[in-house]
């Protein structure tokens, strides 16, 4: 059994794929569109609005250029095999697992569109680093799942993407990984920390100095169904 049957069936109207080179542009779209919180954006309106919207809009091209750029390097095994399989190697050699939901009567690319849903998983230490933080030097025996970068197209948010997408993930690292725990940061946005807390992520860490959180959660214990989530949101993770 790959994946539970039920996770699949949960898809909906929707399917996952192992993105390509052509999903790069528009994965890099929702990355930049669903974590803009982040970046540092200037507030725009008042008499210097024209000029707080032209600098954001400079910033937030220069996070989609940065984020395909990542994204070439940090898919680039799946590009060459598309798996879901564990990974081989370190996520800076190119050696991650990813997943965009795209609707099932649409293309099945998101070369011209953002995807619904997006998500990551590598193998990290489970030491409280994060895998963008610079990485490990070789990859370890103890090294554990990883999920990054788990994000939902801001128009569809609210929907149970984020939820169905989190399962077909941990589904992947129980049946195919033969994994029993998964780790992943969270940041300070409250909507984020509690979509976490209600998907069983326990804190295995106080925030870090910019508010990053360590959690983990022990799949293989983690058969009941999850409560609804009331306030999805994008979380970087």
């Amino acid at each position: 059994k790959i994946f539970d049957p039920e996770v699949l069936e949960s898809l909906g109207d929707f399917e996952a794929f192992v993105p390509q080179p052509e999903d790069v542009a528009g994965i890099a779209g929702l990355l930049t569109q669903s974590f803009k919180r982040i970046f540092g954006l200037m507030e725009e309106g008042g008499m210097f609005g024209f000029f707080a919207e032209a600098a954001n809009n400079i910033n937030l091209n220069g996070q989609t250029a940065n984020n395909k750029a990542s994204l070439q390097s940090q898919l680039r095994s799946g590009f060459a095999k598309p798996s879901v399989e564990r990974p081989r190697g370190r996520i800076a050699d190119g050696n991650t697992v990813s997943l965009v939901l795209l609707e099932k009567d649409g293309p099945r690319s998101c070369a011209d569109r953002i995807p619904a849903a997006y998500v990551s998983l590598c193998l990290h230490e489970a030491d409280g680093t994060r895998p963008e933080g610079g990485g490990i030097f070789y990859l370890r025996p103890d090294c554990r799942p990883y999920l990054l970068s788990l994000c939902v197209d801001p128009e569809r948010r609210r929907s149970g993407l984020g939820k169905k997408l989190i399962r077909l993930s941990e589904s992947i690292v129980k049946n195919v990984w033969e994994s029993k725990v998964m780790y992943l940061h969270s940041d300070y946005d409250p909507a984020a920390s509690n979509f976490y807390d209600k998907e069983g992520y326990l804190q295995t860490s106080l925030p870090s100095p910019l508010d990053w959180v360590h959690r983990s959660k022990e799949l293989a214990a983690a058969e009941e169904e999850a409560p609804e989530v009331a306030g999805e949101e994008a979380v970087w993770s």
